[in-house]
């Protein structure tokens, strides 16, 4: 299976947090590919200048990071736009909506804690 990651996710894998259960560590190692998105490293940037993100990693360095631990990043295509103008308002995070528009133009599986993204008609998978 292929995964995209939700930001909250993506930080948990670097900050090896008890929040990611076992169940979930063995589905990403027999994922066959795992994506972070310029998403996630524009909300890292935000939770950081807004001092809710104690880090001293950049987002450029959480990229090499991933990158090196081998994830893929994903581009973010202009039809992701076309997709999120048309999400119903079921969640109101620009950036996890972002994300959801991403995932259904990419058809990939959205891995995230959070239990709205159900509701967009995606393929999610909990945490």
């Amino acid at each position: 299976m292929d995964y995209l990651l939700d930001t909250h996710v993506f930080l948990w894998i670097f900050r090896d947090d008890p929040r990611l259960k076992p169940r979930t560590r063995k589905r990403l190692e027999k994922a066959e590919n795992i994506y972070f998105s310029p998403v996630n490293l524009f909300e890292i940037a935000i939770l950081k200048s807004l001092g809710r993100l104690a880090t001293v990693l950049k987002p450029t360095e959480f990229r090499e990071e991933a990158l090196a631990l081998g994830m893929k990043d994903i581009e973010l295509e202009s039809k992701t736009f076309d997709i999120y103008e048309t999400l119903p308002l079921h969640h109101r995070d620009p950036h996890d909506r972002l994300l959801i528009a991403q995932a259904k133009h990419s058809g990939l599986t959205l891995m995230t804690a959070d239990p709205w993204f159900k509701e967009y008609g995606i393929k999610v998978e909990s945490v």
